[in-house]
Formats: C-alpha cells, sequence, structure tokens
C-alpha cells in the first residue's frame, strides 16, 4: 500500500498529464488525486471518462484524440468545470 506520508503528496497534486507508457480506455486510479484541476488525457484510448466521480475540482479537461463515444453525466461530476476539449 502507499504510506501515509506518500498518500498526503498525492493528495495535493492538482494538476496531471500523459505518461509516455501504456495508452490506457479507462480511467483507473483516479480516486487517489482529489484536488485535480487540470487533466491531460488527450492522445489515449480512452472510450469514456468514468473514473472522475472523485474528481469534482477539475477545472480544465483535455481529452482530445481519444475514443470517447459518450459524456453524459459529466457535468454533474465535475461542477467546477471551465473548459472541457474533446476533439
Amino acid at each position: 500500500g502507499i504510506h501515509t506520508n506518500q498518500e498526503q503528496q498525492i493528495r495535493q497534486i492538482n494538476h496531471i498529464g500523459p505518461s509516455r507508457g501504456q495508452k490506457g480506455t479507462v480511467l483507473v486510479n483516479f480516486n487517489h488525486f482529489p484536488n485535480l484541476e487540470i487533466v491531460w488525457l488527450n492522445k489515449n484510448k480512452l472510450t469514456s471518462l468514468k473514473g472522475l466521480k472523485h474528481n469534482f475540482r477539475i477545472k480544465h479537461l483535455y481529452v482530445q484524440e481519444n475514443k470517447i463515444k459518450s459524456i453524459d453525466g459529466i457535468f454533474e461530476i465535475l461542477k467546477h468545470i471551465e473548459s472541457l476539449v474533446i476533439y
């Protein structure tokens, strides 16, 4: 598991971008980052935005060049969203 100090540091992260590794089709473990405000997930193979239910603080979400079919329900979760780039 994650040590307490590491967990506190992770929870303080407020922006995240893509890594240069494998590209996933679903969002996992985003509950570890409850303070995210800016998220870059462009150029992945995401099929949905499910997995962001703990990230209601997101203000800017960049998910262009994915395979997302629907954004139904995303605005009920992302209450502070200012920009959403999906294409």
